[in-house]
């Protein structure tokens, strides 16, 4: 009888996460260009879609991975409201919890965090977030649903920047068409 009842439970808690269609997203905010920084968002869209309406979301967290000869991340910022939880981690693994809990409201999408990087070279990358399931602090965390793992990379060409003398070129060249442009009037 015990094992109908195990059965019956994870088969009930594998429809509750079939029916949950919440995906994370990465935005770059800025250019990617070497010598400059850039924002990487990561957002959740919806997020309490195919929940139940008293659920709650506490947690999000994961692994990054990226070409660090290419690039360096300055900071780690969660949304306004988590709190960062990333230094009681391992290397390169970031989290952020908020507690009570993150109510759903119908939110159509939230802002988790913002990844600052700087550029350190031309060239084209990858970064990676990606969850252990065996992992408490990783995933998307809610108060009555098993967390949701996940795994989104965003590929990125690294611009080199242009040297000055384009610039003095390019300055120059509209220097002179506004000079000629004044002689015909």
């Amino acid at each position: 009888m015990k094992l109908k009842s195990i059965l019956a439970a994870l088969m009930l808690a594998a429809a509750t996460f079939a029916g949950h269609a919440a995906t994370v997203q990465l935005a770059t905010i800025g250019t990617p260009q070497a010598g400059q920084s850039f924002d990487l968002q990561l957002r959740l869209d919806d997020p309490f879609s195919g929940l139940a309406a008293d659920e709650e979301l506490l947690s999000f967290g994961f692994h990054l991975g990226f070409d660090s000869s290419l690039l360096k991340l300055a900071s780690f910022a969660p949304a306004s409201g988590w709190d960062d939880d990333s230094a009681h981690l391992g290397a390169n693994i970031f989290s952020a919890s908020i507690f009570p809990g993150l109510a759903n409201q119908g939110q159509a999408s939230l802002l988790l965090a913002t990844l600052h990087f700087d550029v350190l070279r031309p060239g084209t990358t990858s970064i990676a977030l990606a969850t252990d399931a065996g992992d408490f602090n990783q995933g998307i965390g809610y108060l009555f649903t098993d967390p949701v793992a996940f795994d989104v990379s965003k590929t990125l060409v690294l611009s080199p920047v242009p040297e000055s003398g384009t610039y003095a070129s390019m300055l120059g060249g509209l220097a002179g068409m506004m000079a000629w442009r004044r002689r015909r009037v």
